[in-house]
């Protein structure tokens, strides 16, 4: 029988990649040319594998190994970063009516729809995934200080 933990882990990254397919697929259905497809779709993994290992992160495989949480709290940081600088990017340009001139060729209906819904998706996983990463850097020292102090008593 294969360790329950290994297959929990493949089952969470393969929902991560059909919620990325699902949310692109109204996207990728009107052909257009979306320059922010890697954005959301890394703001989408991000978003559920922080979720994930914040909410249930003593059934996550990186539970016993206290130097690979270590080195995740600190990867946290320039991955916030990064995160955060492309939402601004896509803030920028929904500002500028760049985002605008994505949907030029559509009907005044479908053009509404889209923004609207590209808007929202965007700025929603965005958002979210920057803030469960900077959530995550404090579970994970939580969990790391519960670890080193469990012997201890006050």
């Amino acid at each position: 029988m294969r360790n329950p933990r290994i297959l929990a882990e493949l089952l969470w990254w393969t929902l991560s990649l059909l919620l990325v397919l699902v949310i692109f697929y109204p996207i990728y259905l009107y052909k257009i040319h979306f320059p922010y497809w890697t954005f959301l779709g890394i703001s989408i993994v991000f978003f559920v594998q922080f979720g994930r290992l914040i909410l249930s992160m003593k059934h996550h495989p990186i539970r016993p190994k206290q130097l690979l949480k270590i080195v995740v709290m600190f990867l946290c940081i320039p991955i916030v970063f990064l995160l955060y600088q492309e939402l601004m990017r896509f803030r920028s340009d929904l500002d500028d009516g760049l985002v605008n001139d994505l949907v030029n060729g559509l009907s005044l209906n479908d053009r509404r729809k889209l923004l609207l819904y590209i808007r929202s998706v965007v700025l929603y996983f965005g958002t979210a995934s920057i803030m469960l990463g900077a959530v995550l850097p404090l579970r994970l020292l939580i969990s790391v200080w519960k670890i080193r102090n469990k012997d201890k008593s006050l």
